[in-house]
């Protein structure tokens, strides 16, 4: 047994006692069988039956309806006879037969079970099942009020729990209603009280008082001990006996500090101050605070306090000799130093990101250049020419350019609107143009703000206002037309990727749909258009999205009217969104924004796909053998040597692994990480760790801060908890209080997270945490499974690697979106706004790669029209089909060994890819459902054919042999182990291709001239 002794940093007189009546300590038993809470009661003298009272001090609101289990601590057996007495939430009593006589029994007053999916376990209390024989309980007078009352009396003297998180202890006994009467009356007239409260000890319940506070009493000064140049987190816990809004003030604090409820930095970089805080009668609220230690404090004490209301909490600081801390002392993660993260502003700044290049501006004709892409403004800010460079293959750019739009893009609100001045383009940096515009009409004014990144991305903000006096609009309609030779495929607007249809009309349904844009264009020129407005909220995505789905925007869709069209004309496909009939009131205002993303992005590397050679996830003990074959759970390689050996050359550190055991905070694990990276570097590979930010572990130190925020960094969920409906671990059940959605939970790891908002201060900390990993740990990049941020988060993210590493790498796994759960939103869409500093794509789960046919799979899973390449997962994927689009599954998965050594033979690094998708390819086949891509080298090209006919097929080729720079042809189909027999290949033979399966060649001749490699 081990004591629950208190930290160092608090106190430690008989007025911290964390439970009024019991000793506490920490035992070790099965809480799957008896829950996670017990009362040692010790019998001295023998009876038949014997009454003991428990001071269990519980959260729960209805403890008779749970089960007691009392059980010998001699022999271990479960004692059957027990009545029940009475029981509230203070206290309650019992009648038991002592089986083993006198000595110690064991009351498991809160045992449980959790029940649904392994991952996403539910967990209840166990109902109270009477078992007592009724010839004992007469034989006793267990219902009879004199033979209880003579009954000996049995003592509870110590409260155990099944482990340090487990426990209630410190915080988490609340006080009675009794000991509430008292502290009120201890201070009349007052309707706030303040507790003053270490880091050590987060406060936990928010509808009582920890029972300590009532010992400690209200306003005892914080005394601490400080380091200079650390971020000093503390709290405040603020009991309102009746319904209260308040304010803080921090001004008479020593150094500059921050209330991290009231006030701060958010993700995109702008500020909020003096937020109210509201109380209700008998809550409890917990304000957390960070004082910035000047790394120069003199040493000694220094006194300040908080103000909070009309109350005044007092803290002390000691500072302590000694050199100041680096980082803030984030290394001690139990300082809680993280929290001054969440105001940080690192990488928010307009510096490029590789491989963009600065933003061209040519004020005079009103023209922006960036990689690949051109925008020229109209004189209304709008605009009027947007134009891709971009080869076919997406391999280069640079050539002639091709327009993308068939005129100009226009804000039409059933008025003239007329330019008030001319439109000045600025540079704030080298990633980013912006511009304003003020467009007048008859009662009405639009002011326009843009601005125009390196990236591809063009953001408007369009405030329309009513001046002078109500003004009716019969619609205001974004017209965005596009070239119809351009506008080949349309994903979004509840449409998977495919060939755009001759009209789509589509309406707002935010709560079934994750649906606000659309994308339009062909591989190698394209937009997608999103419509949002000043209430846009970044919804919950994969499992979570009803939980928390977009807020539909009043502009756009005005209370149902407003919806988006797409029209074919013989030369243009024109995307309209219109928000119907509206009417404004004289100085109302409402924001029309809208955003571009010009594609794609960058070009796509044949070199860069294959050799960053993947192996995903060591010692998860999964791999299959042969390529194309489904995954057989075996043991495989989990050292950076073995995986070397194996051939792969990028290595993903995975979450619920001994290196790196909770999901999204790797500082958790920081040491075992960096000596795992190590190992990697030493044996030549690069390493990079699970992080994001969709969900977060419970056993962080900032748990309970971070509950403290109010909703700002975890979702809101349903009122969970014994008093409510019981979804998620008992672990949170029990100790986090208010409203939370459970995230997926790895048993083996013991790791319980807790679903994000996805647009919190807490990317702040995302952000700085990153750039300390790439700086300690030498990780060289990060894998994404989901992305539960936003675009400014993802350039931050960027920034920070590229800082650190010279080449960072960021791969991006989904999940199929496209379906109900969450809100039929493709992946590709959902996530394009960061694909411009991805490396790689992984979709997708829930995909049958067997069927899905080749325009979706270029759209939406290949990520060729954006630049990028990916890889498959769900079931290995469909390898033939998959070397079309330059993608294979992933290692250990399915064993990759014989593609690589193949891709070796033939040089593919150094080959230029010409997908099946180009106007421009030199190989084609006979059937219009057979493909085929091609890698050209200097001599030699690698044709990979693939059937998506109905059944077996034969295939003739059709070579350009001036394309491949060829006098004359030989073909191979060599053996790939798993993946194809050799063959021999005649020039005039077809070529057998069984359904849904395909073949790899390698045509070689004579070169007639070279053909250059690939840039990369």
């Amino acid at each position: 047994m081990r004591a629950v002794s208190p930290p160092g940093d608090v106190r430690t007189d008989e007025r911290e006692r964390p439970h009024p009546e019991l000793d506490c300590a920490v035992g070790l038993w099965d809480s799957r069988l008896f829950g996670n809470h017990r009362i040692v009661v010790r019998v001295a003298r023998y009876a038949r039956a014997v009454r003991v009272v428990l001071p269990w001090r519980r959260q729960d609101e209805n403890p008779h309806k749970v089960d007691l289990i009392v059980v010998s601590a001699r022999s271990g057996e479960r004692v059957r006879n027990v009545v029940r007495l009475c029981s509230d939430p203070t206290s309650g009593e019992i009648v038991f037969e002592p089986i083993d006589g006198l000595g110690d029994y064991y009351v498991y007053y809160l045992p449980y079970a959790l029940l649904g999916a392994r991952n996403y376990p539910k967990g209840y209390y166990l109902p109270w099942r009477p078992l007592e024989s009724p010839q004992w309980r007469f034989a006793v007078g267990a219902d009879d009020p004199r033979a209880v009352a003579s009954m000996v009396q049995a003592e509870a003297v110590a409260y155990h729990a099944a482990g340090e998180r487990e426990s209630f202890a410190p915080m988490g006994f609340p006080a009675s209603p009794d000991e509430l009467q008292v502290l009120r009356r201890r201070h009349p007239g007052k309707n706030l009280l303040l507790f003053p409260e270490s880091r050590s000890r987060p406060v936990e319940m928010t509808r009582s008082i920890p029972a300590l506070w009532i010992r400690r009493g209200a306003y005892v000064p914080l005394d601490a001990v400080v380091r200079r140049g650390e971020f000093f987190a503390f709290q405040v816990g603020v009991y309102a006996f009746s319904d209260a809004e308040v304010r803080v003030d921090t001004g008479a604090m020593p150094w500059p500090t921050r209330s991290l409820l009231t006030e701060g930095v958010r993700a995109d970089g702008s500020e909020f101050t003096n937020r109210p805080v509201r109380l209700l009668g008998g809550e409890v609220r917990t304000l957390w605070f960070v004082t910035e230690v000047p790394p120069d404090a003199p040493f000694g004490g220094h006194t300040g306090s908080i103000r909070i209301g009309p109350e005044h909490a007092c803290v002390t600081l000691g500072v302590t000799e000694g050199e100041p801390v680096a980082d803030g002392g984030v290394r001690d993660l139990r300082s809680m130093a993280r929290l001054g993260w969440l105001d940080s502003r690192k990488a928010q700044d307009h510096s490029l990101v590789a491989p963009f290049r600065p933003v061209a501006v040519d004020g005079g004709r009103r023209r922006m250049e960036i990689l690949g892409r051109s925008v020229v403004l109209g004189a209304d800010g709008f605009p009027e020419r947007i134009a891709s460079t971009f080869s076919d293959e997406v391999t280069t750019f640079g050539g002639a350019e091709r327009a993308i739009l068939d005129g100009p893009v226009r804000l039409d609100v059933g008025r003239e609107l007329e330019p008030c001045h001319a439109v000045e383009i600025q540079q704030p940096g080298d990633a980013t143009a912006t511009w304003r515009q003020t467009l007048s009409g008859e009662g009405c004014t639009v002011r326009v703000s843009a601005a125009f990144e390196a990236d591809g991305c063009l953001e408007y903000r369009c405030e329309l206002t009513a001046e002078g006096g109500p003004v009716t609009f019969p619609d205001v309609r974004l017209v965005v037309p596009l070239r119809r030779t351009v506008a080949q495929y349309l994903m979004g607007l509840g449409r998977p990727g495919g060939p755009c249809p001759e009209e789509l009309d589509w309406t707002w349904d935010v709560a079934r749909k994750n649906q606000d844009s659309v994308w339009v264009g062909d591989v190698s020129a394209g937009l997608q258009i999103s419509w949002k407005d000043d209430s846009y909220r970044r919804p919950l995505n994969s499992n979570w999205y009803r939980g928390s789905p977009l807020v539909e925007p009043r502009s756009w869709g005005n209370g149902g009217l407003g919806g988006v069209q797409v029209r074919k004309t013989d030369r243009a496909v024109a995307v309209e969104a219109y928000s119907g009939p509206l009417r404004l009131e004289a100085g109302e205002a409402r924001r029309f924004d809208f955003r571009v993303l010009v594609t794609p992005f960058k070009t796509i590397s044949t070199r860069r796909q294959t050799t960053e050679r993947y192996y995903h996830a060591p010692n998860r003990a999964e791999e299959v053998s042969g390529a194309g074959t489904r995954p057989v759970p075996i043991n495989h390689p989990g050292s950076p040597d073995e995986i070397r050996e194996y051939g792969a050359t990028v290595v993903n550190i995975h979450h619920a692994t001994e290196v790196m055991p909770y999901i999204n905070d790797p500082m958790l694990s920081a040491d075992s990480l960096a000596a795992y990276v190590r190992r990697a570097h030493l044996a030549g590979l690069r390493a990079k760790v699970y992080y994001t930010v969709r969900e977060l572990p419970s056993a962080a130190p900032e748990c309970q801060a971070l509950r403290a925020l109010d909703g700002e960094v975890y979702a809101r969920g349903p009122a969970l908890g014994p008093s409510g409906p019981n979804v998620g671990h008992m672990w949170l059940q029990e100790h986090l209080a208010g409203g939370f959605i459970p995230g997926y939970a790895s048993s083996n790891v013991d790791d319980i997270p807790i679903v994000t908002s996805g647009e919190s201060r807490w990317l702040n900390v995302y952000v700085c945490a990153l750039d300390w990993l790439a700086r300690e740990c030498g990780i060289d990049g990060i894998y994404l499974d989901e992305a539960g941020f936003d675009r400014t988060t993802m350039k931050r993210v960027r920034k920070v690697l590229q800082r650190h590493c010279s080449d960072p790498l960021i791969d991006l796994h989904s999940a199929s979106q496209y379906r109900e759960a969450d809100g039929f939103a493709s992946s590709a869409n959902l996530y394009m706004e960061h694909f411009p500093y991805v490396d790689r794509l992984w979709f997708s789960e829930y995909v049958d790669y067997d069927e899905i046919d080749p325009v979706r799979w270029l759209v939406e899973l290949s990520g060729v029209p954006f630049g990028l390449l990916g890889e498959m997962l769900e079931n290995g994927g469909n390898p033939w089909k998959g070397l079309l689009f330059g993608a294979t599954a992933r290692a250990p998965r399915v064993d990759l060994r014989p593609l690589w050594r193949f891709w070796d033979s033939v040089r593919l690094p150094e080959t230029r890819m010409i997908g099946w998708w180009s106007g421009s390819a030199p190989v084609v086949t006979d059937h219009d459902e057979v493909l085929a891509t091609s890698w050209i080298g200097a001599g030699y090209a690698v044709v990979a054919l693939a059937s998506w006919a109905p059944g077996d097929v034969d295939v003739s080729l059709e070579i350009d042999k001036a394309a491949l720079g060829f006098d004359d042809v030989v073909i191979e189909s060599p053996e790939i182990e798993g993946f194809q027999q050799a063959m021999v290949v005649s020039g005039a033979e077809k070529i057998p291709i069984p359904y849904n399966q395909g073949r790899v060649l390698v045509l070689r001749g004579t070169p007639s001239e070279e053909v250059p490699p690939q840039s990369s």
